[in-house]
C-alpha cells in the first residue's frame, strides 16, 4: 500500500500482485533550484519549453509525481537522486526510462485543475 497528501488532497494506492506506489501534488511555484535538483537535462529542456509559469509547474508536477511515486513503489525513497531516473514525457502516460522500464506501469491524472496524482505499479511477471 502506499499514501500521500498534498494541499488536502489524499492518494491511497494498494495492489495484490506487485510492489505500488502513489504522489499526489497540488500546483505551487517550482524554483529553477528545486528543478535541476530533481530533474535530468532532458526533462529540464521540456519544462523550460512550457510557456507560462502554470504549465511549468505542472510538467514538473506530471514529472515529479512519477519520480516520487516510483521511488515508492521500490523501497528506495528520496534516498536516490531523483535525476537518475528518467521519465519519458512524450507519450499519454508517463514511462519510466531504462533497464527496469518494461517492470513498471503508470497512470497519471488531473482530478482537479491544479492537481496531478501519478500511481506506478510493477507488472506481474
Amino acid at each position: 500500500m502506499s499514501l500521500s497528501h498534498s494541499g488536502g488532497w489524499i492518494a491511497v494506492a494498494a495492489c495484490e500482485t506487485g510492489r505500488i506506489g502513489v504522489d499526489v501534488e497540488s500546483r505551487r511555484d517550482v524554483s529553477p533550484a528545486l528543478a535541476q535538483r530533481c530533474l535530468s537535462a532532458e526533462e529540464m529542456a521540456w519544462l523550460e519549453l512550457a510557456q507560462s509559469k502554470g504549465s511549468r509547474s505542472m510538467r514538473f508536477l506530471r514529472l515529479w509525481t512519477a519520480k516520487e511515486a516510483y521511488l515508492k513503489a521500490t523501497g528506495v525513497g528520496l534516498a536516490a537522486d531523483p535525476r537518475d531516473i528518467s521519465i519519458d514525457h512524450t507519450s499519454a502516460e508517463p514511462r519510466l526510462l531504462g533497464a527496469a522500464a518494461a517492470c513498471w506501469r503508470f497512470s497519471s491524472s488531473a482530478p482537479a485543475p491544479g492537481v496531478c496524482v501519478t500511481v506506478c505499479v510493477e507488472c506481474a511477471m
